[in-house]
């Protein structure tokens, strides 16, 4: 049932824009490949413990799939939310971002791959993002950047993110390079154990944002 799950999930994805957010981060010493959360560091600020995250949909797969609201609740955070449609781009997450007073201390966004790897309107939507969610509360923002298995289609808006302020950029496209099994035939979506991937590497850049 879940495999079934996972693949009407893709192929929803798929059909809905075209692609999805394929974003990624920085490996840090305590992610490894095999995705044990017991080597996981824990939320130590306790003025830090709400997590905010904005997604696709590959942060909807790491929830059903990968238990993500269960990991970071088992770092830590004690205020979890997680926002993510299929096939939804920047603009809808500053959206989603503007229909609240206020948001966690620390926000992990996952978008980017779509609509697409065309850049027009993307440092603004991006530059947006952040503001409102600065003005919102947030104190440490963490981007995954968007990637695709099998090309670089995604560098410039990789770029615009590496250069806007304010922003620790976490690069999934390592981890997905160095194990290109993680991903589906489409190049953009986890398999199921990708997933899982997926919500442990969020997880962990969530907390390590939490302890700066």
């Amino acid at each position: 049932m879940r495999a079934a799950l996972l693949a009407a999930a893709v192929a929803g994805c798929v059909a809905l824009a075209g692609g999805c957010t394929t974003t990624s981060a920085e490996p840090d010493e305590a992610f490894h490949a095999e995705d044990n959360p017991t080597v996981r560091p824990r939320v130590q600020d306790v003025d830090a413990t709400g997590v905010l995250v904005v997604g696709d949909s590959l942060t909807n797969g790491a929830t059903m799939f990968g238990d993500l609201e269960a990991r970071l609740g088992d770092a830590g955070f004690d205020d979890v939310t997680v926002i993510a449609q299929d096939g939804r781009d920047t603009e809808w997450g500053i959206r989603q971002v503007r229909r609240r007073e206020s948001v966690a201390p620390v926000a992990v966004i996952e978008l980017g791959t779509n609509p697409g790897a065309q850049t027009e309107g993307y440092q603004e939507s991006v530059a947006t993002m952040v503001e409102e969610l600065r003005l919102r509360g947030a104190e440490e923002i963490v981007w995954v950047t968007p990637v695709f298995g099998r090309d670089d289609r995604y560098a410039e808006k990789d770029a615009i993110l590496r250069s806007t302020p304010g922003v620790d950029v976490v690069d999934w496209a390592s981890v997905v390079h160095a194990d290109p099994g993680r991903l589906a035939v489409d190049g953009l979506h986890p398999t199921e154990q990708g997933y899982a991937t997926l919500a442990e590497f969020l997880t962990t850049a969530a907390v390590t944002a939490a302890n700066r």
